[in-house]
């Protein structure tokens, strides 16, 4: 009987399971590339829900839904998501076929090119596109340092280590016999100020003029390599282009980012220096080896009693630990007319060489707004400062010292507790950091404005203008014990202004465009000029820096000089045609005349074109049958480049008079430079 009761609830089970099943309904179908092959494993899943299932070895699928109204995504791995709508009716079968299409591919990406952009693919000339995640994947003390290793072609060095300090980027080599070999940075269309000698060459550091820059502003860097990818930069183009994309808001509704860093800054590596003991041997056997009996006169009249029981690690006073703090707000904000993107960030660089920090405070804004259907307004615009307390380096002093001409068998200090031999910075690196006070501020702003105008879908016109402000400051202040003098002390100050202007208007249209061939063109022409300025101040007999007080002894002097205005303008005309056969073979040909006042009337303009091809060799049919190669391009390109002199009036002959040194026959003279 027991039996008989559990066969008669699995038949009752049995028939339950075949109606629910016949009250379902069913989905089936295949998912197919685009050459209409059944894609093995692709997913499909129904939303909201726990229900799956993986396509076959012929790309079909099939699954058992109740009856109902579904969203069903489907998905594999380098193709893009498509998503369906299904009605589900009981005891019926819904066949759905569907097609994916490939995830847009690096080849894919947008590149820069100057004056304009295109897909990775089309792009004959040589450029390498870097990613704003890229640059700042980890802390660099400038954001072209966030460049080594993440470009081919790319060199990178990095500076000496003190803070604020510019790296050496070359492209491709040193382009450049004469003039500087350092690649043209434009930033979001502006040709920027990037005047590295601004304070000279003093204190064994230059000037970085793109540590203002936020490495967190950044969205994208596209450097240009080749002369057919830089020429359209022409006279500014021989050691390459290097164009940064700031940030932008590109995802519609509000969006927060915060970024913070906080750690330490050390050497990697310290020299092992002698010690007193081991120099004073190796300095005595010289001494003898020189023919010479008696102990050896020691450098700057120290007294073997001193030196014996004086051992200094120079190396130790002048590299320490720094510490680094970095914090970031970004914002953005986009509707369909309207994006708006802001960024703040504060950056407290402290460097491994003790007494070496440079801050900066830095804002952006990016506004896109659409007015009408056709027009577009674009505007960037970004402020900063920066503050860089600086020391001796390299050969005034500091740790160049400490590895040169600071013996260990020098002390700190005397017998009466002041800095020993003080006024030499150069062989007591701790004297000159601690008694010189030293600071240089940079004040930024780079703004541009861009209107483009769609006249058609072919045919769009753009203009834009830009100021780029750089105010520099230097502030020296050397008090009685350092400079050796009967004043108190020497204030110094180097202020100095540049105003960089730019305008340009440039036109992009297709000129022909069939089922095999496109032809596009741009037209542009740009205008640029630079006025800049500077003065000198000296006070004698203060106590302070200028820029923490005015306070002056009764026997201060004043001295002011105010340097002439420089200045220097481009004038440009350029044009860009871009020819495209069977979507594979592709052309481009670019032509710049450039005008510079740097070069003097009688040599004013210079003419830049060149010409590029490239091949894409995986559309070929017979590249179906080496399916490793997903891209392959060949490409050829010659082109002319330049590189504008930096100096100013360098065309004009001058003349200079002679020194004591340089008299004629104990006359003085006057000869040309």
């Amino acid at each position: 009987m027991q039996k008989i009761l559990h066969f008669s609830l699995f038949i009752g089970l049995f028939f339950l399971a075949i109606a629910s099943q016949a009250q379902n309904g069913t989905l089936s179908g295949a998912v197919k590339e685009a050459n209409g092959d059944g894609m093995i494993g692709a997913t499909i899943r129904i939303e909201s829900s726990s229900i799956g299932t993986i396509t076959d070895g012929n790309g079909n699928y099939s699954i058992s839904l109740k009856p109902g109204t579904y969203n069903v995504t489907y998905s594999y791995v380098g193709y893009q998501n498509k998503t369906a709508i299904v009605k589900i009716i009981a005891g019926e079968i819904l066949k759905k076929d569907i097609q994916l299409e490939e995830e847009n591919n690096a080849f894919d990406e947008v590149i820069v090119i100057g004056y304009g952009s295109k897909i990775k693919r089309d792009v004959t000339g040589s450029v390498v596109k870097v990613t704003g995640k890229e640059i700042t994947d980890m802390p660099t003390p400038s954001f072209e340092a966030g460049l080594q290793g993440k470009a081919a072609g790319v060199q990178v060095t990095v500076g000496s280590g003190v803070a604020g300090s510019a790296s050496l980027v070359r492209i491709r080599g040193v382009a450049s016999i004469s003039a500087s070999g350092d690649p043209l940075y434009v930033v979001d269309g502006i040709p920027i100020t990037q005047n590295y000698f601004i304070s000279g060459n003093s204190g064994g550091f230059n000037n970085n003029p793109l540590a203002t820059l936020n490495p967190e502003d950044i969205e994208s860097v596209d450097i240009l390599k080749d002369a057919a990818a830089t020429s359209i930069y022409g006279s500014r183009g021989a050691n390459g282009v290097i164009l940064i994309t700031t940030k932008r808001a590109n995802k519609k509704g509000l969006s927060f980012d915060f970024t913070s860093r906080i750690g330490t800054s050390q050497a990697t590596y310290k020299p092992q220096m002698m010690n007193s003991k081991q120099f004073l041997q190796m300095y005595q056997e010289a001494w003898e080896n020189d023919g010479h009996t008696g102990r050896a006169p020691l450098p700057n009249n120290i007294s073997w009693e001193e030196a014996e029981k004086t051992n200094t690690n120079w190396i130790d006073e002048t590299m320490g630990v720094g510490f680094k703090q970095m914090y970031t707000l970004g914002t953005s904000y986009r509707k369909e007319k309207f994006g708006i993107y802001a960024g703040l960030s504060y950056d407290n660089n402290g460097s491994f060489v003790i007494g070496s920090k440079y801050e900066r405070l830095s804002a952006r804004l990016n506004v896109d707004y659409k007015p009408i259907k056709k027009l577009d307004i674009n505007l960037s615009s970004s402020l900063s400062n920066g503050k860089n307390q600086r020391v001796d380096a390299a050969w005034s002093g500091g740790f160049g010292a400490a590895m040169s001409t600071a013996l260990p068998i020098y002390p700190i200090k005397d017998s009466t507790g002041n800095y020993w031999n003080a006024s030499n910075g150069s062989i007591n690196a701790v004297s000159s950091r601690n008694l010189k006070q030293w600071r240089t501020t940079e004040n930024r702003t780079i703004n541009n404005l861009r209107a483009t105008y769609n006249i058609s879908k072919l045919w769009t016109v753009t203009g834009s203008g830009s100021i780029d402000y750089m105010g520099f400051a230097e502030d020296i202040y050397e008090p009685k014990a350092l400079i050796n003098t009967d004043h108190a002390g020497i204030a110094k100050r180097s202020p100095r202004e540049t105003f960089n202007y730019n305008y340009n208007l440039v036109t992009n249209f297709q000129v022909f465009k069939d089922t095999f061939n496109t032809i596009d063109m741009m037209v542009g022409t740009e205008y640029q000029r630079s006025i800049g300025h500077s003065r000198y101040i000296e006070i004698t007999d203060v106590t302070d820096p200028l820029f923490t007080s005015t306070e002056r002894g009764t026997n201060s002097t004043q001295k002011k000089i105010t340097d002439p205005i420089q200045e220097f303008a481009f004038n440009s005309y350029f044009t860009r045609i871009d020819y495209k056969l069977k979507n594979k073979y592709l052309f481009q040909s670019t032509m710049r005349t450039d005008g510079s006042s740097r070069f003097g009337p009688n040599n004013a303009y210079g003419f830049f074109p060149a010409a590029s091809g490239a091949w894409v060799i995986s559309d070929e049919k017979f590249m179906k049958r080496l399916p490793q190669f997903n891209m392959l391009k060949l490409k050829a390109g010659y082109g002319r480049t330049g590189n504008s002199p930096s100096a100013n009036y360098a065309w004009r002959g001058t003349f200079t008079p002679s020194t004591n040194s340089t008299q004629y026959n104990g006359q003085p003279t006057i000869y040309p430079t």
